[in-house]
């Protein structure tokens, strides 16, 4: 097999590194590509979040629905954006496996037509809570398309899984779990509900119910819709708001929040929609009952 001829590591990429390094040490962590500097064509994205308190650069419509997966997840603790590998060592892998590893061809006139490495990114770095151990896993998203050959020119295709195939191999002599996600293993109707639950944020924060009559709530919202499983969400938080004396706004928003918070069993599978009923998991029953 002929040897890829690599491109050159410069001097001014391990400098631009070590500055990126040293500003996540000061200020906490920053994606190394952000939206605007982002050079992809697909719909990018800018979304806070209350799990990290940061505002995530993702670079598409797929890597916002892979996020608001995992954030809600209750093990996820952090997820770090656009992550940069080590350009040495990525380049090393490149080397082993006779892989061209990735370069800025429009920059080459800057380097004497020399081709300058560029640093390898992951998509999404997501830091797990196991017991009193700290678990990281690597995400990779692709659209199922730009990994067939009959959708995508096969060169594409090739070049692509190349890249993916670098990237996998630097995680794996970390230890790390890498996973390779596409649109396929994202259901649109959870994403669909996980949009509308998480901005229980927006008015949680400004509401003074404590934790107790929170719970309370909870399992009235239960109630009312396992024993009238015909009632539409509106009516059900209408009625639940009246019988507790709250607002239908303070009703929706710990509705939302428990469901998000899986203290209320709501199959998440089925589209929530304010005037159909609500439709709960198999074992709710058992299931709030341990939960009170």
């Amino acid at each position: 097999m002929k040897k890829v001829k690599q491109p050159t590591i410069f001097k001014d990429e391990v400098t631009k590194v070590a500055k990126h390094q040293k500003e996540i040490a000061k200020n906490g962590y920053k994606p190394w590509v952000g939206v605007r500097e982002s050079k992809t064509h697909g719909r990018a994205h800018q979304i806070y979040s209350y799990l990290t308190g940061r505002t995530h650069q993702l670079l598409s419509d797929g890597e916002a629905r892979l996020f608001f997966v995992l954030e809600r997840q209750p093990d996820v603790i952090d997820i770090l954006e656009q992550f940069p590998l080590n350009i040495a060592r990525t380049m090393e892998i490149a080397v082993k496996r006779n892989i061209f590893h990735p370069s800025r061809f429009k920059d080459r006139k800057k380097y004497n037509n020399v081709l300058p490495a560029v640093t390898m990114t992951t998509d999404m770095l997501v830091i797990r809570q196991n017991k009193n151990k700290l678990i990281a896993e690597a995400f990779n998203f692709k659209y199922s398309k730009s990994l067939d050959r009959e959708k995508t020119s096969p060169i594409s295709v090739a070049r692509t899984k190349k890249k993916i195939a670098l990237e996998q191999e630097y995680w794996q002599t970390e230890g790390i779990n890498f996973v390779q996600a596409t649109e396929r293993r994202l259901n649109k109707t959870l994403i669909h509900n996980l949009i509308y639950l998480r901005t229980f944020h927006l008015n949680y924060q400004q509401m003074t119910i404590s934790a107790d009559f929170e719970q309370v709530i909870c399992l009235k919202l239960f109630e009312v819709f396992q024993i009238q499983n015909s009632l539409t969400i509106k009516n059900g938080l209408e009625l639940v708001a009246v019988q507790l004396n709250i607002t239908v706004q303070e009703c929706e928003c710990i509705f939302k929040k428990a469901i998000y918070e899986y203290k209320l069993p709501v199959n998440c599978y089925e589209l929530l929609v304010l005037d159909r009923p609500l439709s709960f998991v198999a074992n709710a029953k058992e299931m709030m009952t341990y939960v009170g």
